[in-house]
């Protein structure tokens, strides 16, 4: 099987970086289960949702797994697994006023606050 996942991420341009997530994630899922042919779409969603796996790698892992399933057996009843992609929540910025405030509040007379 690790051949098969080998072919398949040389039969595609993907960078470096993909294929090194998508091997670790397809070598995952041949350890959870190892009779790929019999995974159901249920499965799939359950092998991705696992708690160690925040949103954006639980996407990644079933977008590498339905690529795979799909190249390997074309049609395949995993491939109608979903799930939903949950987008970051927009971080904090200081504004530039907000930032010159917070520097000009240092002390470079003293050693720490030189720093």
């Amino acid at each position: 099987m690790k051949r098969e996942i080998d072919e398949f991420l040389s039969s595609a341009p993907f960078a470096e970086t993909t294929k090194d997530t998508y091997r670790r994630v397809l070598l995952k899922l041949i350890a959870f289960n190892d009779r790929l042919s019999e995974l159901s779409a249920a499965d799939l969603i359950q092998f991705v949702s696992c708690p160690e796996w925040g949103s954006s790698q639980r996407y990644t892992a079933l977008c590498a797994c339905r690529r795979f399933l799909g190249w390997r057996f074309e049609n395949h009843p995993a491939l109608s697994a979903r799930v939903k992609q949950v987008k970051p929540k927009k971080q904090r910025v200081l504004t530039a006023s907000k930032a010159l405030e917070l520097l000009a509040s240092f002390d470079t007379s003293i050693p720490g606050g030189a720093r």
